[in-house]
């Protein structure tokens, strides 16, 4: 479709005004003449093109020009340009759908080819009477098992890392164990004295209460209650003298 009469901006520096004699697509239009050339952009992916034909036009991806519009402008995307894109991106397309199922990776569009590295030369295989032979799986061992063997060994080397480091994890526990035991004996150690100096206060705050208040102490009538040889008859002479 052809684009309406509009006065097109000056362009910027590095920016020539392009050939308006071809055929010219609005950004919706180059969407949609996409879809019927078999590529599915949608567009936002066209708009970024023109953006980045527009702004570096020495690397330009599509022959693009800003035309002016009543509320600003808009690109329109030389038609012959879109063409080639179109077919650029649909050969990638075709080579990556390929690349998938050998499993290659391609680079993006416009990329160089990948230099494949130099072939070398496989060393000569040695043959004699000390040379032993390859390994090749009994024909009673079936392709699964071979596969439960191979995971075992695996399985197996990744338990030996697995019991060291929960070695040295318990060990370090044991160490933090142990410093918190010896914490715990010498709170317990403090407790113990306190409980002592506060018996020797209470009995002493006893002793002095009863000479004040003229009565035996409770900690002098259990000792003379301990000593032996303590009747009513010696008690009784005492009172007598």
């Amino acid at each position: 479709m052809s684009i309406e009469d509009h006065r097109p901006s000056p362009p910027g520096p590095g920016h020539t005004v392009p050939d308006m004699s071809g055929q010219w697509l609005t950004v919706a239009d180059a969407v949609q003449f996409c879809a019927e050339m078999g590529l599915n952009r949608d567009i936002k992916t066209i708009r970024r093109w023109a953006q980045r034909s527009h702004s570096r036009p020495e690397n330009a991806e599509v022959l693009v020009h800003e035309q002016d519009t009543p509320t600003g402008f808009r690109y329109v995307i030389e038609q012959s340009s879109l063409e080639r894109k179109i077919a650029q991106e649909l050969a990638f397309e075709a080579s990556r759908a390929e690349a998938d199922t050998s499993g290659q990776v391609l680079p993006g569009p416009g990329a160089p080819a990948p230099v494949p590295p130099p072939e070398t030369a496989s060393p000569p295989k040695q043959t004699g009477p000390d040379t032993p032979e390859p390994a090749h799986p009994s024909p009673d061992t079936s392709p699964d098992e071979e596969n439960a063997e191979t995971r075992k060994l695996t399985v197996s080397s990744v338990t030996d890392t697995f019991l060291k480091d929960q070695i040295a994890e318990k060990d370090a526990q044991i160490r933090e164990l142990n410093r918190q035991i010896e914490r715990r004996d010498g709170q317990m150690e403090a407790m113990l004295e306190r409980d002592k100096e506060t018996n020797i206060l209470i009995n002493t705050l006893q002793e002095l209460f009863s000479q004040a208040i003229g009565i035996e102490s409770p900690a002098r009538m259990q000792l003379r209650s301990r000593q032996p040889g303590d009747s009513s008859a010696s008690s009784d002479q005492g009172d007598e003298v």
